[in-house]
């Protein structure tokens, strides 16, 4: 039986490895304004873990050459989420937030996608940047009169998401192609093959 504790502590040193080396742009590409972002993190850092566990609990088991072929069409799976999912996730970042000219430079603030009817009229009237309309009604401290309260807090949900699903197909697709380059010592050496006593030497002949 596997060793639960060396296993876990494997798990979490891997997956501390990850999110460090991949930090500054996890960092950089998060939600503005801590939206759910210690729960974001958390979470995706637990998936990530168990992603490893089963890695690290079933790969062993495998054939070499099924393993392979297994494990690299996974990781090709991956890596088409990570991108489909980071695009989708620019998008969404760019359409939900809003660079607010601040005393020390710009700051990202959440947005949302349906303005208030009275900001909607303002915006026919005399088209403006956002930023401009949003100072004409009092700055970021008075978002919801010219988003909506329900539009914002579906912005900050849907960030959120898009950022939990990216920082879960980064780990998972390092791990799939590290087992697929570098496979263990039992994957690669292959499971020995035992040899069956030959016959010749266990009989005797009568004299």
């Amino acid at each position: 039986m596997n060793d639960i504790g060396s296993i876990l502590a494997k798990a979490g040193k891997a997956v501390a490895a990850v999110f460090s080396g991949f930090g500054g742009f996890l960092l950089n590409v998060q939600p503005p304004e801590g939206v759910l972002k210690g729960f974001t993190i958390g979470f995706a850092t637990a998936i990530s873990t168990l992603v490893f566990l089963v890695l690290s609990l079933f790969v062993p088991t495998m054939d070499r050459k099924k393993y392979r072929r297994i494990a690299l069409s996974v990781t090709l799976m991956l890596f088409v989420g990570f991108v489909i999912t980071g695009l989708e996730y620019q998008d969404v970042f760019s359409q939900l937030t809003l660079d607010f000219p601040e005393r020390s430079g710009t700051e990202k603030i959440v947005i949302g996608d349906q303005m208030t009817p009275r900001a909607a009229a303002r915006e026919r009237e005399t088209p403006e940047p956002l930023t401009t309309l949003l100072l004409d009604f009092g700055g970021k401290t008075h978002r919801e009169d010219v988003w909506t309260r329900e539009s914002i807090n579906k912005a900050k949900v849907r960030l959120s998401n898009g950022y939990l699903w990216m920082s879960v197909f980064i780990p998972a697709t390092i791990f799939c192609l590290g087992e697929l380059l570098f496979p263990s010592k039992k994957q690669k050496g292959g499971t020995p093959r035992t040899t069956a006593p030959s016959r010749s030497d266990s009989a005797t002949t009568p004299s």
